[in-house]
């Protein structure tokens, strides 16, 4: 298997390239601005404005030059300047960092699934949507509050309360989409391993591989081996959890071990959330 490149390599080349660009304002002037917005809207595509924050910095501040605008996939008021729409040639556009993240290399917030911010601990005891009174150790359904088979784009959904403008957690069945209709290499971005993620149509997301938080476990040592990701599904009719994607990279006697598959977890584990948004 091929070893892990760093895709920081490229950073050099495409800020050059902005620098070139942001320093010219004649385009502007000679073919009008609704020409540069299109051009300025391919060129960032072609820079991979959507795994590079600092790129994504050098295209907004180049397209709002030339343009008076930010480009298409950069959101203006965002909680990160680094977030952009990707379009991976699936049902959805994928965002090109974690909720609570600057940077795709970046882990961003832990959250309990329905729960929208962090917390020091993610015990059964600290869940928000469960009676912690009659809590005996162990959770059965009558003790959890049930807020919904699926909470995508509603107030218990991290990404749609920290982020707005049509971002969401993604469903079940759009993960299912981006496991089984794209492909996945290990990879490291700044140092940090995860997976690069691409689609059928060519373009590219990175997810960092995070680790996860529990009751027992501060997942400190599996950063960079294990990465889980909320999806916004219920487990079937179990009120206690919640549909994601669990995935696996690490060498062992000199073999490499790596798993990608669905997994349901207890709902009070913090995870990372990947937002999604409509390709309208």
């Amino acid at each position: 298997m091929r070893e892990p490149e760093d895709w920081d390599k490229r950073s050099t080349e495409s800020h050059v390239f902005f620098i070139y660009i942001g320093i010219c304002q004649l385009p502007r002037i000679l073919i009008g601005k609704k020409f540069c917005k299109k051009m300025m809207n391919g060129l960032c595509k072609i820079a991979g404005y959507a795994v590079k924050s600092k790129s994504t910095l050098w295209c907004c501040v180049v397209s709002i030059a030339l343009t008076g605008c930010m480009p298409e996939g950069v959101e203006s008021g965002s909680t990160a300047i680094g977030m952009g729409a990707v379009d991976l040639g699936l049902s959805v556009r994928w965002a090109n960092c974690n909720v609570g993240a600057e940077s795709p290399e970046e882990y961003g917030g832990y959250y309990s699934w329905g729960e929208t911010e962090e917390k020091s601990s993610y015990f059964w005891e600290d869940y928000m949507y469960i009676d912690s009174t009659n809590y005996d150790g162990w959770c059965d359904e009558d003790e959890m509050e049930h807020i919904g088979y699926e909470i995508s784009n509603t107030s218990y959904d991290v990404a749609h309360v920290k982020w707005g403008n049509g971002w969401r957690m993604p469903t079940e069945s759009e993960f299912d989409e981006l496991v089984n209709d794209c492909s996945w290499e290990w990879t490291k971005v700044k140092g940090v391993g995860g997976y690069r993620i691409t689609g059928p149509n060519g373009n590219s997301i990175f997810l960092p591989a995070a680790s996860y938080r529990a009751e027992d476990w501060d997942g400190k040592d599996g950063e960079g081996i294990y990465g889980f990701y909320w999806s916004s599904n219920l487990y079937g009719g179990d009120y206690s959890c919640a549909y994601g994607v669990l995935f696996e990279y690490y060498r062992a006697d000199g073999e490499v071990n790596e798993d990608l598959y669905f997994e349901e977890q207890e709902r009070c584990l913090g995870a990372c959330v990947r937002p999604v948004r409509s390709l309208k």
